[in-house]
């Protein structure tokens, strides 16, 4: 029996405004698929992973039920509603999990804004947060990286780009940690702390970071990303 449990939050409860289009990414269709079938495919082939809960925009639960249905997943899959902000969303997601969830499980949330899931790295993850508490994937940079003057956009500074990391996804923490922070601190003062890594600073949460593996962090942000995502999904989802 495992001693501990492994949950994940699917966010995808955003309406996409720097998308562009009417209808938010991670449902449109990809080879006859929405965006987010695609990432719970590769999801539920990690077997360290138990539960999913599917956080949706609520103006398309329907939707997601729908083609949840039409698949079949090992995992345990929950579909919850949304809230009016990321934090509220999460807290949502978290509540939903809360009867079957233990302070030492590991809960891990994974924004649908990444299609390419990076089943390794996951899994490091994973382990990470059992170790220390709270971890993120991350993307080292490879390209020189400049400190500008924001108004004069000149040259101020050279960073250091060994130093230097992108966050991607997943992000998370101990359920019981999570579930503290989320219930107990008001969605003014979360909203403010965009990530994982601001919250486990502002909270004093040891806080690492884990180098990603094989999988391209790719995010859909803007249309253009979307169609980098079409010409690599087919063969992305059959590696």
């Amino acid at each position: 029996m495992k001693e501990s449990r492994n949950f994940l939050l699917l966010m995808m409860a955003g309406s996409g405004t720097r998308f562009g289009q009417t209808l938010p990414k991670q449902f449109h269709l990809v080879n006859e698929e929405p965006v987010f079938i695609y990432i719970l495919k590769q999801l539920n082939k990690i077997s360290e992973l138990d539960d999913i809960v599917v956080v949706t925009n609520p103006d398309f639960t329907s939707y997601t039920k729908e083609w949840i249905d039409k698949n079949v997943f090992e995992k345990n899959i929950h579909i919850v509603n949304g809230g009016s902000c990321r934090s509220e969303s999460i807290l949502f997601g978290l509540q939903e999990i809360k009867e079957i969830a233990n302070d030492n499980d590991v809960v891990l949330m994974y924004d649908a804004t990444h299609p390419l899931v990076d089943t390794e790295g996951i899994s490091k993850v994973i382990n990470t947060i059992k170790e220390y508490g709270a971890a993120s994937l991350v993307e080292h940079q490879c390209d020189t990286i400049y400190k500008i003057d924001e108004n004069s956009s000149d040259v101020k500074e050279i960073l250091e780009r060994r130093e230097i990391v992108a966050a991607a996804s997943p992000e998370g923490f101990k359920f019981g940690q999570a579930f503290d922070i989320y219930t107990k601190t008001d969605l003014n003062t979360l909203n403010k702390m965009t990530s994982a890594g601001a919250l486990a600073r502002h909270f004093n949460i040891p806080f690492k970071t884990v180098p990603m593996g094989k999988a391209l962090n790719l995010k859909i942000t803007y249309s253009i990303d979307m169609e980098i995502f079409k010409k690599i999904a087919a063969s992305y989802l059959n590696n």
